[in-house]
């Protein structure tokens, strides 16, 4: 998987941006359409901790079945702020238990990323809200091929993410033009 030794990345993401300085082998991905596209690279086994999910494709599951995997409680700062909040925790309590060289969150981890990135490297992956802020254009197609990106820069896998977009582009066109008959 590795043919080069790992070289320290600048990554920009929905919150910023961070300095990965050493290859992640331990990563806590809190985002479910992250945690596909660390799959699809090939890098799950390297992930070590999720964050429960209310609905998990089927072949996800075995993420939140394996017991060398650790599966956090659903928070965010913006749950524990809410009188109502059902979950009951606190993040930064559920948060620091986290032990990781990579933490990859969702839009839903976007007003924890200071105390995240306390913890480890943290990249917050963008939604479909950061794709349409940022551009009257972004779809939620645009901001999982910015995401796949992102994560790609990660490991060096830019070119790998590319083919896999333009397949993806390449199909979809074809179903379209194949639709449209």
């Amino acid at each position: 998987k590795e043919a080069a030794a790992f070289s320290a990345v600048s990554v920009e993401h929905a919150a910023g941006t961070t300095e990965i300085e050493e290859e992640p082998e331990r990563i806590y991905v809190l985002d479910l359409v992250a945690l596909d596209i660390v799959d699809n690279l090939g890098y799950g086994d390297r992930v070590v901790g999720v964050m429960e999910q209310r609905s998990v494709p089927s072949y996800l599951e075995d993420y939140f079945n394996n017991e060398d995997i650790a599966v956090l409680p659903m928070v965010s700062s913006s749950s524990a702020d809410a009188d109502d909040d059902e979950e009951g925790e606190d993040p930064s309590d559920v948060y620091y238990t986290i032990d990781a060289d990579l933490i990859i969150g969702g839009g839903s981890q976007s007003g924890d990323y200071e105390l995240l990135s306390e913890i480890a490297p943290t990249v917050i992956v963008y939604s479909s809200a950061y794709a349409n802020a940022a551009s009257d254009e972004g779809t939620v197609i645009e901001s999982v091929e910015k995401n796949a990106s992102v994560i790609g820069q990660i490991f060096g896998k830019e070119d790998e993410v590319e083919a896999m977009i333009d397949d993806y582009t390449d199909r979809t066109e074809a179903l379209k033009a194949a639709v449209s008959q």
